[in-house]
């Protein structure tokens, strides 16, 4: 698996339609789609991360909490720890609502799993208002406006205000050993 993260550059944002010129967004590993878990080491860990809930109690099940700890430590190898003093995280919320009984906390997990020993400012800013369809088991996506409009920003996890804007707005910081502009 790799160690570094890797940018999305000019030859790759146009498989990724939603990204604007100015964002700046970098994944570990390549996941193909329909290929399952034997295709490549990425698909085996996306796959078992994506594991469902009712899976829970299955000796299966190794698998998805041993993913989400090596997310965690892939992260934590790949980001420096001058870059995670400044942010904070915010885990992408998955497709079902906390309290649902499909609700996955596996992105709040890996992120605890980064920051593991270190004073890492982790929140679950934004938070699903109604449960949307799992992406990767239909074949028509949910729209981008229609996600939008099942997520809330939570704001009791607001306060305080996150680091990065208490050190005066640092325009850059160092986010492994690249650098990261942060969008206004």
């Amino acid at each position: 698996m790799p160690k570094r993260l890797t940018k999305i550059d000019d030859l790759t944002r146009p498989d990724h339609t939603f990204l604007e010129l100015e964002d700046e967004c970098f994944y570990l590993g390549e996941y193909t789609a329909r290929r399952g878990f034997a295709f490549s080491e990425t698909n085996s860990l996306i796959n078992n991360l994506r594991k469902p809930m009712e899976r829970r109690g299955r000796p299966e099940w190794r698998y998805k909490e041993s993913a989400i700890l090596t997310c965690g430590r892939m992260l934590r190898e790949a980001i420096s720890e001058e870059w995670l003093d400044a942010a904070t995280l915010v885990p992408v919320p998955g497709s079902k609502m906390k309290g649902d009984v499909e609700y996955d906390d596996r992105m709040p997990r890996i992120l605890r799993e980064l920051g593991r020993g270190r004073a890492v400012d982790i929140r679950e800013l934004v938070i699903m208002t109604r449960n949307v369809s799992q992406s990767h088991l239909v074949e028509d996506r949910v729209s981008i406006p229609d996600l939008i409009a099942s997520m809330r920003v939570d704001e009791t996890c607001a306060a305080p205000a996150p680091a990065q804007e208490q050190n005066n707005q640092k325009e850059n910081s160092h986010f492994g050993n690249r650098r990261l502009s942060t969008r206004r």
